[in-house]
């Protein structure tokens, strides 16, 4: 056991000294895994993109709203009138059913995320379903653990959130097979 552990820190050792070793890589690690493998897969057919992930990690802070173009946008009908009263009457305009809305509305940003091929291409990742799925957890857990801050309100749509989460996953499950 001891000879493995001089061995690892004589090589760490060295590696430190070469100043090859970063906190964090800033070289693609695709070239790392290209020269294990012996079978090249076949280049995608669409367009490359080019992130400069050092340029991301960076960069100043951005603003994180939607464009009022933005198709992921959606806003609150505002009727009046009698329509605004049958709506009332039929508890549109309830708290629940806002909350409802509003979860549908955070749900499709979080999917839409997770469904762009930039993701996939920039970490070098394979589209199979357990890799959708690792990635949808993750964003999920980065929203609900932001609406838990918010206090009760935010538990209380958290909750409406995780039961829509919960249904997309078992649709997603049976499509899967």
């Amino acid at each position: 056991m001891l000879p493995r552990w001089s061995r690892a820190v004589r090589s760490l050792n060295s590696i430190t000294q070469r100043n090859d070793f970063h906190a964090i890589s800033r070289q693609s690690y695709a070239m790392a895994t290209a020269a294990a493998a012996s079978v090249e897969p076949a280049p995608r057919p669409t367009k490359q993109l080019v992130v400069s992930l050092d340029k991301m990690f960076w960069s100043k802070p951005a603003s994180l709203a939607l464009a009022p173009d933005s198709p992921l946008r959606v806003d609150e009908p505002k009727y009046e009138g009698i329509k605004h009263f049958i709506l009332k009457l039929m508890l549109f305009y309830s708290k629940q059913s806002k909350s409802i809305r509003g979860a549908n509305v955070i749900y499709k940003r979080v999917v839409s995320q997770v469904d762009k091929p930039a993701i996939y291409d920039v970490f070098n990742l394979e589209k199979t379903f357990r890799m959708t799925f690792s990635l949808l957890v993750l964003h999920m857990w980065f929203c609900l653990r932001r609406l838990k801050e918010e206090g009760k309100e935010g538990v209380e749509l958290g909750q409406y959130l995780y039961g829509i989460y919960n249904h997309d996953v078992e649709l997603r499950v049976s499509k899967a097979g």
